[in-house]
């Protein structure tokens, strides 16, 4: 009886045993290692609150928002004179300007000229660059042939358009003064001048036309 009793628990151990390397074996009773989570490091930083920018030089991409752009009218900023006779070519600069957008600020501690291209995406106008006014007249005087005397000229139409920018707490108001169109084109002055008195050409006609300008 004895020895039929240690036989059978005998034959328990190592059946026991069997199944726990078996399940070892299988991934499912992990013994020494603390069940799988989220990487500690992460999940702090995850949980810390990004600090609030103090200053303009602190905002990595500030909220751009702007109003509708007021039009000021249009500006010549480049008149030229073209003369075709017996084979030669002369020109004669009348005027010529370079004009550059602007962005004026309201009060103290204003945003950092790093937003500059950012503020022009948004309202879709330029807030960078140049444009010159005798380049553009002197280009399109290369495609003039004909024998005479040839006005040419550029304008610009300016506008105004408000801004605001905002990062956290940091607000900002201001003001970009630049342009919606520009204008390149020639004129014929024996030629009656077009209705509107305000468009370019007729701005251009009245001031460097020999018989209706000042000049």
């Amino acid at each position: 009886m004895k020895s039929d009793a240690w036989r059978a628990a005998r034959l328990a151990g190592i059946t026991l045993v069997g199944s726990l390397t078996a399940l070892l074996l299988a991934g499912c009773v992990p013994l020494d290692e603390p069940p799988p989570g989220p990487d500690t490091a992460e999940t702090a930083a995850s949980l810390t609150p990004t600090a609030e920018p103090t200053s303009w030089d602190d905002c990595g991409k500030p909220t751009i928002s702007h109003a509708e752009p007021a039009e000021k009218g249009w500006r010549i900023i480049g008149a030229m004179e073209l003369k075709i006779q017996d084979g030669s070519r002369s020109t004669t600069e009348y005027f010529t300007r370079s004009l550059a957008p602007s962005i004026v600020w309201e009060g103290s501690g204003q945003p950092s000229d790093r937003f500059t291209e950012q503020i022009s995406e948004v309202i879709e106008y330029p807030a960078t660059g140049v444009i010159v006014g005798h380049e553009a007249v002197a280009d399109m005087f290369q495609g003039v042939k004909d024998p005479g005397t040839t006005l040419g000229y550029r304008a610009v139409e300016e506008i105004s358009v408000p801004i605001t920018l905002s990062c956290g707490d940091l607000v900002a108001f201001g003001t970009v003064n630049t342009w919606m169109n520009n204008e390149t084109g020639i004129i014929d002055c024996s030629l009656p001048a077009e209705v509107e008195p305000e468009l370019p050409s007729n701005m251009v006609r009245k001031q460097w036309c020999p018989d209706q300008g000042s000049n």
